[in-house]
């Protein structure tokens, strides 16, 4: 062919150097060389890791040029240098460049690699400081001990039949102080009216709530549950106190003006026993402040009234002979196992009163 009849000028080919590196990210940085070097190779390959300071390529800077009579011009043998690593990391990019051609020729621009930096080793230890110091935070927060959660229980009131309290008097519950106990991380804040409390405990400070007696006012009306802690009596810290004496003092001498709590009991007036539920008359119910109460039972079940003492709290209020004793607080008499429970039963609820100073007999 004519290249005049298929060009439209002297152009036949277009050769484009190399281009550069492209964007870089983040942690990239780019490794440079003089464009004027000559590339002689590479020292490291893609995906290596290297060092600060650690050769990447090797390249030679010409002295000087040497222009020949012919007018041709000739590169003097240079001094061939290491082109450094200006960080620590993985060589992600190089450059395809040719071997004894000056990099100007080659590509655009002075970047001939890239290098993604690891991160530095002083965000490794802050971390570590951070790791530890949240460490420590939690240990100090499972270790201190929680604040207890107060709680107010308010007293439930007596049913109307019991007539110990003057109807004007105003306690005002919430206004003096009460007993304190915890259960836990809670406390509990009981303000009794009466005595006492029936609490059983191991007779040492400081004092667990073990368990009730038959006609416990404290479980009954308070609330109080087993295994809770007394911590505190009025005003007074009982927390930290090894004497059960001391302790004990303040727990009496709290409650000693109090009015005592009634023992209650039930009877039957007829026979119960291998009766359905529904066809068993309805119990009575009596309260009782004054000990002796006044009345004799006999020794095997069913335990019924075999006499009740003249002028007796329980003559005044009228039990009669032949009743049946089937409730003593709020302890069933039918789960006894033998007289002797219901007598010691009935013996715990008496004792806990007031001696009105007369024997009835008894």
């Amino acid at each position: 062919y004519d290249l005049g009849s298929v060009l439209f000028g002297p152009t036949i080919a277009v050769v484009s150097k190399l281009p550069g590196p492209g964007p870089v990210g983040f942690r990239e940085v780019t490794i440079d060389a003089p464009e004027q070097a000559v590339f002689k190779g590479w020292l490291v390959q893609t995906g290596d890791h290297v060092m600060f300071g650690d050769p990447i390529a090797e390249v030679m800077l010409p002295l000087r040029l040497l222009r020949e009579a012919n007018g041709t011009v000739r590169r003097l043998e240079g001094i061939t240098h290491g082109i450094p690593s200006p960080a620590m990391g993985t060589v992600t990019w190089e450059q395809s460049l040719n071997p004894d051609l000056r990099i100007g020729d080659q590509q655009v621009g002075r970047n001939i690699a890239k290098l993604r930096r690891d991160l530095p080793y002083w965000l490794f230890v802050l971390c570590a400081i951070g790791l530890l110091m949240g460490i420590l935070i939690v240990l100090f927060y499972s270790m201190k001990e929680a604040s207890p959660h107060y709680s107010s229980m308010k007293t439930p009131q007596l049913p109307e039949k019991n007539k110990l309290l003057n109807a004007n008097q105003d306690w005002a519950d919430l206004h003096r102080p009460g007993i304190d106990f915890t259960s836990g991380d809670r406390m509990h804040t009981v303000y009794p009216k009466y005595r006492p409390l029936g609490i059983k405990h191991g007779f040492t400070a400081p004092i667990f709530v073990n368990g009730f007696t038959v006609n416990s006012y404290a479980k009954r009306e308070l609330g109080v549950e087993i295994g809770w802690k007394l911590v505190r009596v009025g005003n007074t810290d009982l927390d930290e106190n090894p004497h059960f004496g001391e302790v004990n003092d303040y727990l009496s001498d709290f409650v000693k003006n109090f009015p005592v709590y009634p023992l209650i009991l039930e009877f039957s007036e007829g026979a119960r026993r291998h009766k359905a539920p529904s066809s068993r008359p309805a119990p009575q119910t009596f309260r009782f402040s004054d000990r002796p109460i006044g009345i004799d039972l006999s020794m095997r079940a069913p335990f019924r009234v075999t006499k009740v003492h003249e002028d007796s709290p329980a003559h005044q209020q009228g039990i009669l002979v032949g009743w049946e004793l089937i409730k003593i607080g709020d302890w069933e008499v039918e789960n006894a196992a033998t007289a002797r429970e219901v007598l010691t039963n009935f013996n715990e609820g008496v004792q806990a009163l007031d001696c009105c100073g007369r024997n009835f007999g008894q």
